[in-house]
């Protein structure tokens, strides 16, 4: 029998069992609502008994269905077993070929994916280097980098060649810049420093000279006032005091150019008093109370030698007088 056959044959059967067995399936369905063993009027032993009964009937017709599906349809699950084996025959005697075609397939894809991703990647890798040879030539416009995605290689290494060359240029003209501003930085700071030292060495030497000449006044003054203790106990022991002194007149005394007009200290000759020696020497009384004056001026009034010579004049003049 064939299969279309069969098929035939066992619709007929389904369409006819159908008619026949839904309508005593429904009926004794219809049997089984109402009962329950709860409302049982005989009590829950009868109605356990009626349930069990009706339970029991259902059973039976869903077996007798499944065991008519079994019957009707095992010449056909038959046909589907012979037909698988059949299938897998036949299938595996082209199926070896059609595996092989569809592995040369699936490698010649890949590798055409494969060369595809290497031109995008080569690409890529072109275009960052082109972006470096731009970048280093210094002509990073927007311009310059649409141009060089599609430019010939042959024109744009020409290009880079030529802005390389004058960047090379550029760069040897600031590199005689920097190095000439290097020179001229290192002479401003040698010139500097040397102002430094010689401006430290000139304050040193000025605290040196300060030092030292305030050392030379103080010994000056050390001197003049041992000078001035020496005439004063010389002349102490060769005058006496006049009686009744009249008021000393005012003495001119000249001063020199260089020294600065000290009027307070001319001005105390006025208050000297009338001292004579021996001798009657009035003048020896006035330079006496002049270089006792002295000692009490600041050094700035007399430069050091200036004030030494005066001392120096006066003591002559004095010694001269009193061994007179």
């Amino acid at each position: 029998m064939s299969t279309e056959l069969m098929t035939t044959e066992i619709t007929k059967e389904l369409t006819a069992y159908d008619s026949k067995t839904r309508n005593y399936l429904h009926a004794l369905a219809d049997q089984a609502k109402p009962l329950s063993i709860a409302a049982c009027a005989l009590g829950e032993k009868e109605g356990y008994a009626v349930v069990n009964a009706m339970r029991l009937k259902l059973k039976a017709a869903r077996c007798m269905v499944s065991n008519w599906r079994k019957d009707v349809t095992a010449p056909l699950n038959a046909a589907v077993k012979t037909a698988i084996s059949m299938e897998k025959d036949l299938i595996s005697i082209v199926e070896v070929e059609e595996n092989r075609l569809q592995a040369e397939e699936f490698a010649y894809e890949a590798e055409q994916l494969r060369k595809e991703n290497e031109i995008k990647e080569a690409a890529k890798r072109k275009q960052a280097t082109r972006m470096i040879a731009l970048q280093n030539v210094g002509q990073m416009t927007q311009e310059n980098m649409t141009w060089a995605q599609d430019v010939p290689d042959k024109p744009f290494e020409e290009f880079i060649e030529r802005e390389s060359a004058k960047k090379a240029e550029r760069d040897r003209i600031q590199a005689e810049k920097d190095a000439e501003l290097a020179r001229l930085q290192a002479i401003e700071a040698k010139r500097i420093a040397a102002e430094q030292a010689e401006a430290e060495e000139k304050r040193k030497a000025d605290e040196r000279a300060a030092k030292d000449a305030a050392a030379e006044a103080k010994r000056i003054a050390d001197e003049q006032a041992q000078e001035i203790a020496k005439l004063r106990a010389e002349l102490a022991a060769k005058t006496v005091v006049a009686p009744a002194p009249a008021p000393a007149p005012v003495v001119e005394v000249p001063v020199p150019a260089t020294v600065v007009d000290v009027p307070n200290v001319i001005q105390t000759t006025q208050n000297v008093p009338e001292v004579q020696n021996t001798n009657g020497d009035k003048l020896l009384a006035w330079k006496l109370q002049f270089i006792s004056e002295i000692k009490e001026f600041p050094t700035p009034i007399f430069s050091s030698d200036l004030h030494a010579n005066i001392c120096k004049e006066i003591k002559s003049e004095l010694i001269d007088v009193l061994e007179g």
